[in-house]
């Protein structure tokens, strides 16, 4: 008996052009719709990392306090001596190391100096030009003195000491120097009692007057 085969039928491999169309849309949709997630979970890192580098920095702050009297460094901030140097200032207060050099020994490192979303360009400064090209045109706080955070020090003509403050969890003891937090105009604070959290910028007049 004759047998009669029917013609194999042909496989289809592979995607067709408007498949894969398709899927790309599919991928850029999800890409627009996670890239805004991924950014802000990046951003509140940055935070983290923040508030992490100034409670560390009140660590230390305390641990020199233990060793000298309870009194905080008796020199000014990287970014304080910065501002008074560049315009005229006698007061040989500035002239003196650092609260940050004198904080190394207690663990407070270079690194831990730096706000993680300080990025804030300060542009060309007429009273740095006889600075390196690259230190004048400095893109963050850090980059140009050494600091991102302004800190509480001993004032000139007296010591203050880490216990003054009546009320040590509202009193600033450090503090972003601006607003590195600038998608809600915010700030990173630690305060005397070592609790460190990002605060609105319009929290910073009333923390620097209590100084």
């Amino acid at each position: 008996m004759a047998r009669f085969d029917s013609p194999p039928r042909s496989v289809r491999l592979g995607f067709t052009l408007v498949e894969l169309l398709v899927v790309v849309v599919i991928l850029v949709l999800l890409a627009a719709l996670l890239f805004p997630v991924l950014s802000k979970a990046r951003e509140r890192g940055k935070d983290a990392g923040c508030i992490s580098n100034l409670a560390q920095i009140g660590k230390s702050t305390a641990l020199y306090a233990a060793d000298h009297d309870d009194c905080l460094p008796y020199g000014p901030s990287a970014v304080a001596k910065y501002q008074h140097l560049d315009g005229p200032s006698p007061d040989p207060f500035f002239a003196l190391p650092t609260a940050e050099s004198l904080l190394a020994p207690y663990g407070a490192s270079k690194s831990l100096m730096r706000c993680p979303r300080d990025a804030f360009y300060m542009g060309p400064d007429p009273n740095t030009q006889n600075r390196e090209f690259v230190h004048d045109l400095s893109s963050s706080f850090f980059g140009r003195v050494g600091s991102s955070y302004l800190l509480l020090t001993s004032a000139p003509g007296g010591l203050r000491r880490l216990s003054d403050a009546a009320s040590p969890s509202e009193n600033a003891l450090g503090m972003d120097a601006a607003p590195f937090h600038g998608d809600e105009d915010r700030f990173g604070v630690v305060y005397r009692d070592l609790h460190a959290k990002i605060e609105p910028w319009s929290k910073r007049g009333d923390l620097i007057g209590a100084w």
